[in-house]
């Protein structure tokens, strides 16, 4: 897939906040961190500028949608320090993107803990089917299928600048932007190129280790987990995207109006919520006793994981069905369409989501000493017939494909496997 970043104006920039902020440098920077993490997930990504002193024209930098599958040009916004959030733009001619332009906003403005301003358009004052910004108007004269205008946050105002003047923070900005990206325009086709979920590596890391506690296999643990990241993105407190303008709430807002009683709706609301997006009202009222019978908040991670094993083993067989996996997609299908069982469950969607968990498969799989020694085994006999015991090289890739972890352990049996076999 090719992805096509324009870092909006050029340095320096009249467009500044009141602390220093640039916006130009600070788009520049953002789009360059969201490109190394795109490149890294096998993503081709080009810049419309190659230096942050750069300024082509609107036309031009559109012009470089050319044969691209999505284009994003990156701003902050200014409104004389009278508004604050995050907001998204897609193309007027482009009505199937408004849920990506909704999810790009919401994961941008729950990052900096401002207001999601949501998905928006701007028509063209000279056709209603064209768009009012020419960098958007040129990109789409490519026939460009994904056209974005991203606003990621105010300069003008205080908070939001003093968030956007940490490098560190554009970097997170872009992790969120990328996780959107993929879930959209995933990297691949069939299961040969398989995108890596981008997350809270606390929340990944907790996860993985309370199903490993419930003595799940690794297969199954891979599969539940990429379908809670295509839930929630591994977020406890998640509200649906779509419920967010329609209640008025963010995530944060939504969790503590539960928690603090002020809003007495979370059952009967209809509104997915938590790591796997729990809707109906009885699973929802479900889980809220057991919040409280637990005095934790709602949003609560443990809690929820806590609640999601108590239900799986309601579902007769299943928790089986997954420890006796023998894949991840296969785990994954188990849990899409037995547990989550969204309105999409497509082929496209089981890929996607196996895809993710395959992620966490290779990221957190380790083979186990018994099988690490029979790697090296193998290997020595294979040493001992071509009479190279003596052979560094090989040795070191032996090494290597008997995971570092058990060296200690590997050098130990093999020293004995020698004493023996002299």
């Amino acid at each position: 897939m090719r992805v096509v970043l324009d870092p909006g104006h050029a340095y320096p920039s009249a467009n500044r906040g009141g602390n220093g902020y640039d916006e130009s440098l600070g788009m520049w920077k953002l789009c360059n961190y969201l490109k190394d993490i795109l490149v890294e997930q096998g993503y081709d990504v080009a810049l419309t500028k190659s230096t942050k002193e750069e300024n082509p024209s609107l036309t031009a930098r559109g012009a470089f949608a050319k044969n691209s599958d999505l284009f994003i040009s990156e701003h902050s916004n200014a409104a004389n320090g009278s508004a604050r959030g995050a907001e998204v733009y897609r193309s007027v001619q482009l009505p199937n993107d408004q849920q990506l332009a909704a999810d790009m906003s919401k994961a941008i403005s729950s990052l900096m803990g401002n207001t999601n301003r949501g998905a928006k358009t701007r028509q063209s004052t000279k056709s209603a089917t064209s768009d009012y910004y020419s960098v958007m108007a040129s990109a789409r004269r490519q026939n460009c299928p994904h056209v974005l205008l991203i606003e990621s946050g105010f300069h003008d105002n205080v908070e939001d600048e003093a968030f956007l003047l940490v490098d560190d923070n554009l970097k997170k900005i872009a992790e969120a932007q990328a996780n959107v990206i993929m879930k959209y325009i995933p990297n691949y086709v069939g299961n040969t190129t398989k995108p890596t979920p981008i997350t809270t590596q606390n929340n990944e890391q907790i996860i993985w280790d309370f199903l490993k506690s419930k003595n799940f296999s690794d297969f199954a643990i891979s599969g539940i987990m990429g379908n809670i990241f295509a839930e929630s993105g591994l977020k406890p407190n998640n509200l649906q995207n779509n419920f967010e303008k329609t209640l008025g709430m963010t995530d944060d807002q939504y969790t503590q109006a539960v928690d603090n009683g002020s809003y007495a709706n979370f059952a009967t609301d209809s509104c997915g919520y938590g790591i796997v997006q729990w809707t109906y009202s009885s699973r929802k009222l479900t889980l809220l006793n057991y919040a409280k019978s637990q005095n934790k908040s709602i949003g609560d991670l443990n809690m929820q994981l806590n609640f999601m094993y108590n239900e799986l083993l309601t579902y007769k067989g299943l928790v089986d069905m997954l420890n006796k996996s023998q894949s991840v997609l296969e785990a994954s299908n188990l849990f899409l369409l037995n547990y989550e069982k969204p309105a999409d469950q497509s082929p496209k969607v089981q890929q996607l989501r196996a895809s993710y968990g395959e992620s966490y498969y290779n990221k957190y799989h380790v083979v186990n000493t018994t099988d690490s020694n029979q790697i090296v085994f193998d290997a020595i006999d294979t040493i001992v017939q071509v009479n190279v015991l003596n052979s560094g090289d090989y040795w070191k890739n032996v090494i290597k494909e008997g995971k570092l972890q058990y060296l200690d352990q590997l050098f130990l049996n093999f020293s004995n496997y020698v004493k023996t076999h002299n």
